[in-house]
């Protein structure tokens, strides 16, 4: 008996120094190194891979999801067509460094024509106007644009401020068979911004909105301003006293 229980002790004593072993070598060899995105929490995050030493940050149960404000709009111009759409971030204490959007183009059979897709950032509490200009839809006559938004980015408000860029002295005028709206951009911001675009909504007689067309300004300093030209085809339904201007840049 005392020759058993001495083997089996020892057993278990080996045993123990082997399975040490085995979880040691699985440990340094085997298991995956915790990361940002294991789906666990661990190192040290606040939630399930978000925020301590994760980028994403982890988000209050009371953040209010990316929306879509209003139907697009379709808008054709010259043979080709345009897409206007409205996403809307309703949360004051976040923005949107970046997000993904898909569109679907319909004809009147229900049949998609045209699919799309960029991607784009929002501010914390912004509408933006997003226009996708110069579609070749090959003949077809759209009918309805159906957009997704998807793999939004989100961070502090505080981290990702609204630009301070002013639109000065507009004016819209007939040249030819086109509107010519002009203006200058003022960077009142403490940064730089290489990229500026400004979207124009143009609008009926009746306030309904008419077409959008868009330009870009390339390298914009802190207290530089530059003057920017929009291009739209003139016609009698439009309004050129009720032009509506908006103005976008992301801020790195």
């Amino acid at each position: 008996m005392k020759r058993f229980l001495k083997h089996f002790f020892y057993g278990i004593f080996y045993l123990a120094i082997l399975t040490g072993i085995g979880y040691l070598a699985f440990l340094m060899f085997i298991k995956p190194p915790a990361s940002c995105f294991d789906n666990r929490q661990n190192q040290s995050e606040p939630g399930v891979d978000c925020g301590g030493p994760c980028a994403k940050i982890c988000l209050p149960s009371t953040i209010r999801p990316l929306t879509l404000s209003g139907e697009a709009q379709l808008f054709s111009t010259n043979g080709l067509w345009s897409v206007l759409f409205w996403p809307e971030n309703p949360n004051p204490d976040y923005a949107i460094t970046s997000f993904k959007y898909a569109v679907n183009i319909y004809d009147e059979a229900g049949l998609i024509v045209k699919t799309l897709s960029g991607d784009s950032f929002l501010y914390a509490s912004e509408i933006k106007y997003i226009d996708i200009p110069a579609i070749n839809l090959g003949g077809s006559v759209p009918a309805k644009a159906e957009f997704q938004i998807t793999d939004p980015v989100w961070i502090e408000a505080g981290k990702f401020s609204k630009p301070n860029l002013v639109v000065q002295s507009p004016s819209a005028s007939i040249s030819g068979n086109n509107v010519e709206y002009r203006g200058r951009i003022v960077n009142r911001d403490t940064v730089p911004f290489a990229t500026v675009k400004v979207v124009a909504i143009f609008n009926d007689a009746m306030g309904n909105r008419a077409g959008v067309s868009e330009t870009e300004i390339q390298s914009l300093a802190p207290g530089e301003n530059k003057e920017f030209t929009i291009l739209y085809p003139a016609s009698l339904e439009l309004n050129l006293d009720s032009i509506q201007p908006f103005v976008y840049a992301a801020r790195k």
